[in-house]
């Protein structure tokens, strides 16, 4: 009698075990499948290896679409990319369990069957699927990348435009006149080029603040945020222009985005009276200050979108991405007062100046468009 009582438990815990094995755990397994209408491989999915999985896991797992044409359905392809640490480039996926991602054909034909039953594994020993992460800061540190690329390459366009080239040429002139030796040419360039460079981060620090005061006024950022992507493509329109009429002519006079002759004049004005041997350093300073100060009506046709564009990021990192712009806007003053250190003379500056306005010109109507791109994209997904 004891026995057959041991015999039944033991046969009863092994039928319960068997039953909990066979159990359908719909409920708790997720497929989703990502893709597009009219997709190849997406087709291939559905046709070869989507059935396979019904008949092997039939009621062991639940199966949902996501169209990518949708923005909350790229969004979370955006979070699970991220979350398992690879950016694949294919036209199809699939997300086991919140667990594992298998992007294109290839992959998911190879891994489903497997990614599926370690999953249905994990769930009969209690282990539940990771917890639905938020997915807008994944694609803000996304969009991120491309942000320190756009600023990276706005910092080097701003740097070698017209206004700033024009203005370092005359600055350099200028020492020669001074007779500034080589020591006091490095001091005097290396204190404008300091103060340059904190001149325009205080002045785009300013403006970054004034953005993110207007946080709250939805409204109000939108339209600066519209009106800045209209004022790129117009910008870029302009710049495309005067590239093609400065390769035509050959004429300063025919190029529109440039500094207005009365600005050029101060500038002209406060570099003659404020670079003296003397005092070499102060006077570096003073000139810095007061030739960025001018300058920004020029040089902030690329600067005023950037910022814009660091504000829609938000604040974080956003003193990185200045300091990084800045120090970008400043990398050809020190480039060329080296080479002027090591025997540039003026006049060959003068000629590569005049020899490569249509490529900056290109180069600035380029960074215009993406500037706008972006912002564009930014306040879709954001």
């Amino acid at each position: 009698m004891h026995r057959s009582r041991i015999i039944s438990t033991v046969l009863g815990a092994l039928l319960s075990a068997a039953c909990a094995w066979a159990a359908p755990v719909s409920a708790a397994v997720r497929i989703e499948f990502f893709g597009e209408p009219g997709c190849a491989d997406c087709a291939h999915v559905r046709s070869r290896v989507l059935p396979g999985l019904a008949v092997r896991h039939a009621g062991r797992y639940e199966l949902i679409e996501r169209d990518l044409n949708a923005t909350s359905n790229y969004v979370a392809l955006v979070e699970a990319e991220e979350r398992s640490g690879r950016r694949a480039n294919a036209t199809v996926y699939l997300l086991i369990d919140n667990r594992t991602l298998l992007a294109g054909v290839e992959e998911i034909e190879a891994g489903a069957d497997k990614a599926l039953e370690a999953a249905l594994a994990a769930h009969r020993a209690g282990d539940a699927p990771p917890a639905e992460p938020q997915p807008q800061g994944m694609l803000s540190r996304r969009y991120a990348d491309f942000t320190l690329g756009a600023v990276i390459l706005a910092g080097l366009a701003d740097g070698v435009n017209i206004c700033a080239i024009t203005t370092l040429v005359f600055f350099m002139s200028v020492l020669t006149q001074a007779g500034a030796g080589h020591r006091e040419r490095l001091v005097l360039g290396l204190s404008f080029a300091g103060a340059s460079f904190v001149t325009y981060f205080l002045i785009g620090l300013g403006l970054l603040q004034a953005l993110h005061a207007l946080k709250g006024f939805m409204i109000l950022r939108t339209a600066i945020e519209v009106a800045t992507m209209i004022a790129l493509v117009v910008l870029a329109v302009l710049s495309f222009r005067d590239a093609w009429r400065y390769s035509r002519t050959g004429q300063a006079g025919d190029v529109s985005l440039q500094l207005p002759a009365g600005v050029k004049r101060r500038i002209h004005g406060v570099l003659r009276r404020s670079v003296t041997v003397a005092n070499a350093f102060w006077a570096g300073l003073t000139a810095g200050v007061l030739v960025t100060v001018l300058e920004g009506v020029c040089t902030g046709q690329t600067y005023a979108p950037t910022l814009v564009l660091m504000g829609v990021e938000g604040r974080h990192g956003a003193w990185g991405l200045l300091a990084l712009y800045n120090a970008l806007f400043i990398l050809p003053l020190l480039v060329v007062l080296a080479l002027v250190s090591f025997g540039l003379r003026i006049e060959q500056l003068t000629t590569w100046t005049r020899k490569h306005v249509v490529p900056s010109k290109l180069l600035l109507g380029v960074v215009f468009l993406l500037l706008a791109a972006l912002l564009l994209l930014l306040r879709r997904l954001l």
